[in-house]
């Protein structure tokens, strides 16, 4: 197992939205790229309308978070993980540690994104309510900090689970809608 992270995030200041991940699996850590195993991800962006083309999903995160060209109305876009030290395809062995989550909202203070998503239920687990459906779509504000504005959402991981293409391509078409303006 190659134990270096190559899987860089892709977070600034001024993003439209943050995408919030799990942890590096490990054929995207070995591509260092993330999503690049399965075009899902992608193909749920571009026919939500959150992107305006196709992209090849090994270089796709240079296109879409490296730049803007591609996004919606040039939206900026980044991604992180909550657990980016721990390379692992099975999430189920993925711990987050109160490191881990602080570390996030860390970022999440300084960076201000304006609205972050979240696609991964251990994800959700350490920062919102275990109870709450990834079927959820707008979970409005995360009490991480009170100088912080970010809008979160819930959509399911893009695959690998039993959630219909269809409700995530959806969620995020909702979610365009709702932060369009």
């Amino acid at each position: 197992m190659n134990d270096s992270v190559n899987l860089k995030p892709f977070i600034k200041y001024n993003l439209k939205i943050l995408f919030i991940a799990l942890n590096p699996p490990q054929k995207s850590n070995e591509i260092g790229h993330y999503f690049s195993r399965v075009p899902n991800f992608w193909n749920q962006l571009f026919l939500s309308g959150l992107i305006t083309r196709k992209v090849n999903k090994e270089t796709a995160d240079e296109i879409i978070f490296g730049s803007n060209n591609y996004n919606y109305k040039n939206w900026n876009y980044g991604i992180t993980d909550l657990v980016p030290d721990i390379i692992e395809t099975s999430s189920s062995k993925v711990n987050p540690t109160k490191i881990h989550v602080n570390n996030l909202k860390n970022k999440i203070i300084e960076y201000k994104p304006k609205n972050a998503i979240i696609l991964h239920s251990k994800v959700r687990n350490k920062l919102y309510n275990k109870d709450t459906s990834m079927k959820k779509g707008n979970i409005g504000k995360i009490l991480i900090d009170e100088g912080c504005h970010t809008n979160f959402f819930l959509v399911p991981f893009p695959h690998g689970d039993s959630t219909p293409q269809e409700v995530k391509i959806n969620l995020y078409k909702e979610i365009k809608s709702s932060i369009d303006n």
